[in-house]
């Protein structure tokens, strides 16, 4: 889909919240994207896993889902968009990966914010607004 967007539309970014993260971190690897936005990423599930259940399950896990390996390959400018009262992914993990990015043209830690309100939060929204005008 992004090779279709890039031929017929141009150069594009690419958002990924929560474990949409991992998708858009590949497609930012893979394609040439103008930027890269990450709200609520985390390092890897194996690790959230760990955090939540404070037991290694990577042994069974089909996908690793393991973002520290993607953005340290990622050319284009990277923003990360991180709550510290996110309940899903634990801002332990976001700290984990931002060590990892490449690029990191922005990085954020707001508070207050569940994890869906992260995505809808009007200075998230007017960060990225900026970013791409």
């Amino acid at each position: 889909i992004a090779q279709l967007v890039q031929k017929h539309y141009g150069d594009f970014y690419v958002l990924g919240f929560s474990i949409g993260s991992s998708v858009a971190s590949y497609v930012a690897m893979k394609e040439r994207v103008l930027g890269l936005f990450l709200i609520g990423s985390f390092d890897s599930i194996a690790s959230l896993a760990k955090e939540k259940y404070a037991i290694k399950y990577a042994w069974i896990l089909r996908y690793k889902f393991d973002n520290t390996k993607l953005v340290s390959q990622i050319e284009a400018n990277t923003y990360m968009f991180v709550s510290k009262d996110d309940e899903t992914t634990y801002i332990q993990n976001a700290r984990k990966l931002k060590h990892h990015v490449k690029n990191l043209t922005f990085y954020k830690e707001y508070e207050g914010l569940s994890h869906k309100e992260l995505l809808w939060s009007d200075e998230v929204i007017h960060k990225i607004n900026e970013v791409m005008s």
